[in-house]
């Protein structure tokens, strides 16, 4: 590994911002239940605090300064075992950019191109993705860069065009549903910020203090989305509610003097968000299936599984009823839980115990 193939931390910090972007900006009501508007507002604590305790299993297993991965843990596991990982995290990786493919497509039938089928659309996004991420990883984090800079000015618009129109009488407060349903709507919410398992295998070509960075992403993002939902809440009230894309009815309010109606632009910078997003996970799944190496065949690799994708997204997108059905199962909160917590954990301890019975072997040796 050269140093020209690693990254700062900055740059992975705001691709990963990035990538978790898409999935609240095209926010649907099933995703978090009975989330109700007042507990949306405060679950910026809560997020934060479970995002961190998630992200630690994958920094313990994946230490920079032992250049180590998921893949030395299992190498030392029969060769069975590390390719079955592999495999797993890969099709995860499929899976969430299938997942970011689908809600696109729902938010662009509904209400870029209302009726119309866009999956012609997709597949020119997935063209795009598959371009980027064969430029490999330094080109993902400089495209999430840019897309970072066009989010965070179109965000700062929308603020301050539609601050006026806010009413604090639009609020409610939270806890009406009880601490518990707080807790598991945030951890709903953590468990859709899949790119953890990324740290798995992409925390050693970062430079700089990931630890840090990872708490510096989980606080800034549960920020953004609870100062978003209470601005959201406070200007649309009930109509907002009853809206399918919550945040798109707030972009449809904000103008400033002659200019009015940007969410059009607007909108296309989410498409941007869903580009990077998918070309960081097809050049995550690559180098899974590849078992932490570069993977030979690279290009026709990641083309690969862009088809695979595109299959599984063909079929999530049938329907917003067929959609919001799968986010309502748990499918998500479970394998998340699987491969983020449960797996890396017993892969870290697995290692440890095997590294203090060797200690000890040797310290019996006469």
């Amino acid at each position: 590994m050269t140093h020209a193939q690693n990254i700062s931390v900055m740059q992975l910090l705001g691709t990963l911002f990035v990538c978790r972007l898409p999935a609240l900006f095209m926010f649907l009501p099933a995703d978090g239940g009975t989330f109700s508007p007042g507990d949306r507002m405060a679950a910026f604590l809560p997020f934060t605090v479970l995002g961190i305790l998630c992200c630690l299993p994958a920094l313990a297993v994946a230490g920079r300064r032992e250049d180590r991965t998921l893949f030395t843990l299992t190498g030392a596991l029969p060769s069975a075992a590390e390719i079955a990982a592999g495999v797993l995290y890969a099709a995860y990786a499929v899976w969430n950019a299938a997942l970011g493919a689908a809600r696109l497509d729902l938010f662009m039938g509904t209400v870029m191109y209302n009726g119309a089928d866009v999956t012609w659309l997709v597949f020119l996004l997935l063209a795009g993705t598959v371009f980027v991420a064969c430029r490999g990883l330094q080109t993902v984090a400089r495209t999430g860069a840019a897309v970072l800079a066009m989010t965070a000015v179109s965000l700062v618009y929308v603020g301050v065009t539609t601050l006026g129109l806010f009413d604090v009488t639009n609020l409610s407060p939270p806890l009406q549903d009880g601490a518990w349903e707080l807790i598991k709507n945030s951890y709903s919410a953590v468990s859709r910020t899949g790119e953890i398992a990324a740290l798995l295998l992409l925390a050693p070509r970062s430079r700089g203090r990931l630890k840090r960075a990872c708490a510096v992403w989980m606080g800034a993002f549960g920020l953004t989305a609870s100062m978003l939902f209470t601005l959201i809440t406070g200007v649309t009230g009930t109509f907002g509610e009853r809206q399918t894309f919550r945040l798109y009815a707030l972009t449809v309010l904000s103008k400033v003097g002659v200019v009015e109606r940007v969410d059009s632009l607007i909108c296309a910078v989410w498409v941007l968000c869903t580009l990077v997003r998918n070309a960081f996970w097809l050049y995550a799944a690559a180098r899974f299936a590849a078992r932490g190496r570069e993977p030979e065949h690279g290009t026709a690799v990641i083309c690969g599984l862009a088809a695979a994708v595109f299959a599984v997204y063909l079929g999530l997108s049938r329907s917003e009823t067929a959609f919001t059905a799968v986010l309502a199962s748990g499918a998500d909160e479970i394998l998340f839980f699987a491969l983020i917590v449960l797996l890396p954990t017993g892969l870290y301890l697995t290692g440890r115990i095997g590294t203090k019975q060797r200690r000890r072997k040797r310290a019996y040796i006469p």
